[in-house]
């Protein structure tokens, strides 16, 4: 963190020491996701992950936006930026003390109305005018989408909005949980189209100038297990493998023979993913079981230096996840019962290694706010801290490498059976 500006430092490490990501200097770029996402959940504002990474590695090259120096005023408890660098005592410890701001009062002289008063009339007018443009009122934003629900991917959805007299700079659609996966809109239009390319429930959000201004829910199903392919995490168009080659001999699994004609870049991690969304009738986020086999053969395929698998509970308001993997390889696994789309506290995982080789038995039991995950029949982790993530909508597996599920089964506490695939 570089610069001149002791206000911004500061607020940026009082940011850092607030979202218990630990020592900025050690941040990967999942750190900077996270404390993407740990800001827009606060302030309702998005800041991506390369304007933070400009601001923290000192590399942005001209003064932030306001709307940027509010969001981050706002995470570390004031109402604005204003607000932060007036009323804070900033020492040299970094500790705050909010005092009390001294306007001094001011007579307001008579106004007289002489014949120059239309034309400052006018202005002043002018000025409420522009001032309006640029304000946000929330009663008159409208935002649709009018086919939320759709089965198949990709899938292409219409948006309709209408800002009314508000004017941004900059308007966009964030189509995912992740900002950078956004596109640009056309203030002036009032309607466009987008493609999701990946199954799950996700959170629509209509953005003006960093600011959330609409969101919409869209439900994307999926007509049974679909499969598919990505280079990286971020990839936006994956490459789909079809329904009828991924079942065979009593295994759901994508083979080398199925891609290695298609042009895979050599030096990229591949993850291959198995989504199954769609209604699994009356099971909920706080009484469910999810058990299964999964394994991870080995592949001359991709760059990835561990094999793991990560397991998705797909709920309406959020979701569920553990990963279980190669002897060695926890620095890589994510795990979340918060409700968030990414990890919000970074446990130790050790427990979830094992050993490579042969079919690895998982179950993970909810209950309330508890879970208990087990491999086999060791328990290897449990926590008090579960959200409740509403109607549970789909499953989602995602494997490092080219993974295979021998059998699923989702289940709840008084025998409803959701799933009992054996394949």
């Amino acid at each position: 963190m570089t610069g001149s500006d002791t206000k911004l430092t500061k607020c940026l490490s009082l940011v850092a020491e607030k979202s218990g990501l630990g020592d900025w200097r050690q941040w990967t770029k999942r750190d900077f996701e996270q404390l993407s996402m740990l800001i827009e959940q606060k302030t309702r504002i998005i800041l991506s992950v390369s304007t933070l990474i400009r601001l923290y590695k000192g590399t942005s090259g001209r003064n932030p936006q306001k709307i940027t120096l509010d969001a981050l005023a706002q995470f570390v408890g004031f109402d604005n930026w204003h607000s932060y660098s007036t009323c804070a005592d900033i020492s040299q410890s970094g500790v705050f003390t909010e005092q009390s701001a001294r306007v001094p009062k001011k007579r307001i002289p008579g106004l007289y109305i002489t014949g120059s008063a239309i034309l400052i009339l006018a202005v002043v007018f002018g000025i409420w005018a522009l001032v309006s443009s640029r304000s946000i009122n929330p009663a008159k934003i409208k935002f649709r989408i009018p086919n939320r629900e759709i089965t198949g991917v990709p899938a292409t959805v219409q948006v309709e909005y209408d800002l009314g007299n508000y004017k941004p700079d900059k308007l966009w659609l964030q189509l995912y949980w992740n900002p950078e996966e956004s596109i640009s809109l056309n203030p002036d239009l009032n309607r466009t189209s987008a493609i999701y390319c990946y199954p799950g429930v996700h959170n629509c959000k209509l953005i003006a100038d960093s600011k959330v201004i609409g969101e919409q829910k869209v439900y994307i199903k999926t007509s049974g297990w679909t499969a598919l392919l990505r280079h990286n995490g971020l990839q936006l168009v994956p490459l789909y493998i079809r329904n009828s080659e991924i079942i065979k001999q009593g295994v759901l699994q994508v083979t080398e023979p199925m891609i290695n004609t298609q042009n895979l870049a050599p030096n990229s991690e591949i993850l291959t993913s198995y989504y199954y969304v769609k209604d699994l009738g009356s099971i909920y986020g706080t009484d469910y079981t999810i058990s299964g086999r999964i394994s991870n053969p080995p592949t001359a395929l991709g760059t990835q230096p561990c094999s793991f698998c990560t397991v998705f509970i797909i709920g309406e308001n959020g979701k569920h996840f553990f990963s279980i993997g190669d002897l060695g390889c926890s620095a890589y696994f994510r795990l979340s019962f918060s409700g968030a789309d990414a990890m919000t506290t970074y446990p130790e995982l050790t427990a979830f290694e094992y050993v490579s080789g042969g079919w690895v038995p998982f179950r993970s039991v909810v209950s309330g706010n508890t879970v208990a995950i087990y491999s086999g029949e060791s328990k290897i982790y449990s926590s008090d801290q579960v959200a409740d993530i509403g109607k549970i909508k789909g499953i989602h597996f995602n494997f490092s490498g080219l993974g295979a599920i021998d059998e699923v089964k989702l289940v709840n506490s008084k025998g409803y059976v959701a799933m009992d695939e054996d394949f």
